[in-house]
């Protein structure tokens, strides 16, 4: 469907004709007097029917109203506009939710379907006469699933598509998809949240958040088990052409697959319960080795918020000296008379009985506590104190002293990159050798 879409919409029990260009959509030949209809307001969508007979949902809407000259333009996150134009109006619930990226191919690549074994791949013979089979495996052989939820199961698939036109270039493709699949229906307003569970999800196994979709589909399951296709939906982002490649990133094969579940549920719930996430991940793949002052103090801020999140009480736990002083302190003070004090008195009294229950040791304490419990996995470049460094430097930025990062404050900056997504998959509880081997591979 081309970028530009002309048709009607229906907004507050009236039908207007709309003109969409890109993420805006413009309501035209709009009455002046109609002009109070609109306040600037967000919608979750608005449905419509475009020229050729579609029905069409705008997503996530944002109504801009210029009274004055009688325009009215909305933004929108997205929208999606249905298969067929014929029949019943298109309701946009869906069974199936399906998406298809170059980012997925590489996670699951679709050379998994080959067959190696059977396969007679004749061109790698020192003399080849142009001979060659190559066998694809079955369907259930190739698919992977593993469940979001206890009615949500999500399903990597390789579609095979042969091509036997004589006037054709390719023989065929294959594309790797993934899918969720619900037991119950889903509604349009679920359209954008599962879109952002995979793309978190991505983002994390490629460490950045450049990840375009070529193709999302909504489809609905018959009485057979059939699955059709109802709608196609497209979501604005900034985007650009996905760069990533299977030597730096974390593929399936990279994960038991019983823990795959885990790692997507824990990873894309990130949003929902973690406001740091738009700092984990660079934009793209060429700022994953570019560092500067402002980036690095943001990463060391995750590293804090995530240890602080994952060991709440490490200092007490590993030292008993420092446990039993903490503990006296907080008795002493909680002693003190405090109704001789005066109201600003008792606030900074207040005060300081909050920073001593929270204080859990010095940064460097907490950079080494995760340094020195992973010795197989982060590897340095010398014996010197990290910590120490890690501290200083990030004090030194967080009081408005700015100074060049050094190489000693770009190899903290590399080990803090590892260690956040050690601290992510803490919970999940892989093995030493895997954990390794995705730190290694996207990191060190």
């Amino acid at each position: 469907m081309s970028q530009t879409v002309y048709g009607n919409l229906e907004l507050h029990g009236k039908i207007f004709p709309f003109l969409l260009d890109g993420h805006y959509v413009h309501i035209v030949q709009q009455a002046f007097q109609n002009s109070e209809e609109y306040i600037e307001k967000d919608y979750s969508s608005i449905r419509g029917v475009t020229s050729d007979n579609r029905n069409i949902l705008f997503i996530n809407c944002h109504l801009i109203s210029t009274a004055f000259n009688a325009k009215t333009i909305f933004s929108i996150q997205g929208y999606a506009v249905s298969v067929g134009n014929v029949g019943e109006p298109c309701d946009f619930s869906f069974d199936r939710m399906t998406f298809y990226s170059e980012a997925i191919n590489t996670f699951y690549s679709p050379q998994n379907a080959i067959d190696k074994q059977s396969s007679d791949l004749g061109f790698l013979a020192k003399e080849w006469n142009g001979a060659m089979s190559i066998i694809l495996k079955p369907f259930e052989e190739t698919s992977i699933a593993f469940k979001f939820d206890e009615v949500t199961i999500c399903e990597l698939n390789i579609a095979r598509y042969i091509n036997t036109k004589d006037d054709t270039e390719k023989i065929g493709d294959l594309i790797t998809s993934f899918s969720y699949c619900f037991s119950n229906k889903r509604m349009p307003n679920d359209i954008c949240k599962y879109y952002l569970y995979l793309y978190d999800f991505l983002s994390f196994v490629n460490y950045n958040k450049n990840i375009p979709f070529e193709k999302i589909l909504l489809e609905t399951k018959d009485s057979t088990g059939k699955f059709s296709q109802v709608a196609k939906v497209i979501i604005f982002t900034n985007a650009s052409s996905y760069d990533g490649n299977t030597r730096n990133t974390i593929i399936a094969d990279d994960l038991p697959k019983e823990k795959l579940g885990l790692i997507f549920k824990k990873v894309s719930s990130l949003r929902n319960n973690d406001k740091r996430l738009s700092l984990y991940y660079p934009a793209n793949f060429q700022e994953r080795n570019v560092t500067d002052p402002s980036k690095w103090l943001s990463l060391a801020l995750c590293f804090e918020g995530l240890f602080t999140e994952i060991n709440p009480d490490f200092k007490e736990k590993e030292n008993v000296n420092f446990k039993n002083v903490k503990s006296l302190i907080q008795n002493t003070v909680q002693s003190i008379d405090k109704t001789k004090l005066t109201k600003k008195e008792k606030k900074y009294f207040s005060d300081f009985e909050e920073h001593i229950a929270r204080y859990e040791g010095v940064l460097e304490e907490k950079f080494n506590f995760v340094l020195n419990s992973n010795p197989k996995i982060l590897k340095t470049s010398s014996n010197q104190n990290y910590g120490k460094i890690y501290a200083e430097y990030r004090n030194k930025l967080a009081h408005g002293t700015i100074n060049p990062l050094g190489d000693n404050e770009i190899e903290v900056y590399r080990l803090l990159r590892a260690m956040i997504y050690i601290l992510l998959l803490d919970d999940i509880k892989l093995d030493e050798k895997i954990l390794s081997k995705i730190i290694n591979k996207v990191f060190l």
